[in-house]
C-alpha cells in the first residue's frame, strides 16, 4: 500500500472548498481518505507545524499540500518554509513547490511564465517592479494601453488600466505604497544624521504592469483536474474590463475549442495534477492571464451543471454529478500513475 501525506494547517484545514458546510472548513477529509482506499493507498496525515515534519526521510515520499490565504499571509509564509524544505529533502510534492511560491505572488508567477517557449503559447508582454522608482526610471519602456496590477490583488482588487503615463505613475504609487508612517519619520530623520543618506522609499510593495488586450467582454475561468475540465464564462463589469470579481457569470456549453485546447497545452506543459486557469479569447488567440495550482476556488466545480472531457479528439460535456473530494484524489491517483510514482 502507497502512503500518501497530506498536509493541513494549524486548525487542521486541508485545501479549499466552496460547499464545505462550515465556512472555510475545507476539503472533507473522510472523503479524501476513503477515495485513497479504494486506490490501495493509505493517508498519513499532519499538521504542517507537526515536529514529526522535521524527523521524517523525505526522501521520496509523496506529500499532498494545500496552503492559506490568511490576512497579510503570515501563515502562507510559513507554508512556504516547509514545504521548501521538503522539496530540499527530495519529497515528492502535489503540486511543486513553485506552484505555491506563485500562489499569491503574481511576480513570481510572471517569471515563472518566462520559462515557457512561445511555442507553447504567446504570452503577454509583462514587466516586474520591486518598487515605484523601479518603474519611473523605466517608463519609456511601457508601452500604453496597459494593466497594473498588486502582487497579490484578487477578485480584481489591486487592478488597474492605465491609458497613460500620468494614470501609471498614479496606480503604480497606489499600489505599491506602503503605510507605515513611524518608521518613514524614523528613515526621514536618518539623513540629518547621516551625511548623503537617501531615505527608502515610501513605495515598495512589489507590483507588475501587463500588456492590456482590448475590447474583451469576458474571460474564462477553467479548473481542470487531469482529463476533467470545469468552465465559468465570466463577463466584465459595466464600463469596465475587469471580470474576475464581478459576479456576472455563467455556465455554458458553448465553449470555444480553441479556449479548451489552449488550456489543455498549458496544463500538460505545467505537469500537475490540477491547476485553475484565467484565460482571455479574442476570437483569435487566447491568452493565459493567471493561473493558480494549490488552494484555488472550487466554486466552478462544484455549481458547474457539466465538465468537459476531449474523446476522440473531440470536446464533449457530460452530466457533472462528481464530487470535489473524489475527484481530486481520483485526478492525483491518475498523475501518479503517469510518472509511475506508486509501488506496485
Amino acid at each position: 500500500m502507497n502512503d500518501i501525506y497530506f498536509l493541513c494547517d494549524y486548525q487542521s484545514r486541508f485545501s479549499s472548498k466552496y460547499n464545505s458546510g462550515i465556512y472555510r472548513a475545507g476539503m472533507d477529509r473522510s472523503i479524501l481518505e476513503a477515495r485513497l482506499k479504494e486506490y490501495d493507498c493509505n493517508a498519513v496525515v499532519l499538521k504542517v507545524s507537526d515536529n514529526k515534519i522535521q524527523e521524517i526521510d523525505w526522501k521520496d515520499k509523496i506529500v499532498a499540500y494545500s496552503s492559506i490565504e490568511d490576512n497579510d499571509l503570515y501563515y502562507k509564509s510559513f507554508f512556504e518554509d516547509i514545504i521548501l524544505f521538503l522539496k530540499i529533502n527530495q519529497a515528492f510534492l502535489l503540486p511543486k513547490y513553485e506552484f505555491l511560491k506563485a500562489n499569491n505572488d503574481k511576480i513570481f508567477m510572471t517569471l515563472y511564465l518566462e520559462n515557457i517557449s512561445e511555442d507553447v503559447f504567446n504570452k503577454l508582454k509583462s514587466n516586474v517592479f520591486g518598487c515605484f522608482e523601479d518603474l519611473y526610471y523605466q517608463i519609456d519602456k511601457i508601452s500604453f494601453p496597459c494593466v497594473i496590477k498588486r502582487t497579490d490583488s484578487a477578485m480584481s482588487k489591486g487592478v488597474f488600466l492605465a491609458e497613460n503615463k500620468k494614470q501609471l505613475l498614479k496606480y503604480s504609487k497606489k499600489v505599491s505604497k506602503i503605510n507605515d508612517p513611524s518608521y518613514e519619520i524614523i528613515d526621514f530623520l536618518r539623513k540629518y544624521k547621516h551625511k548623503e543618506y537617501q531615505p527608502e522609499s515610501r513605495y515598495r510593495k512589489k507590483f507588475l504592469v501587463q500588456k492590456f488586450i482590448p475590447n474583451l467582454i469576458n474571460d474564462w475561468k477553467i479548473l481542470i483536474y487531469d482529463d476533467v475540465y470545469f468552465v465559468l464564462k465570466r463577463f466584465t463589469r459595466k464600463n469596465d474590463f475587469r471580470a474576475s470579481g464581478s459576479h456576472k457569470f455563467l455556465f455554458t456549453e458553448e465553449v470555444p475549442s480553441q479556449v479548451l485546447d489552449f488550456s489543455k497545452k498549458i496544463f500538460e506543459y505545467f505537469d500537475t495534477p490540477f491547476i485553475s486557469l484565467d484565460i482571455g479569447f479574442d476570437g483569435i488567440e487566447s491568452y493565459l492571464f493567471e493561473y493558480q495550482g494549490v488552494n484555488f476556488g472550487t466554486y466552478t466545480m462544484e455549481n458547474a451543471p457539466f465538465y468537459f472531457m476531449m474523446k476522440n479528439l473531440k470536446w464533449e460535456y457530460c452530466k457533472n454529478n462528481l464530487i470535489l473530494e473524489e475527484v481530486y484524489i481520483d485526478s492525483i491517483y491518475k498523475y501518479l500513475l503517469r510518472k509511475n510514482i506508486l509501488k506496485t
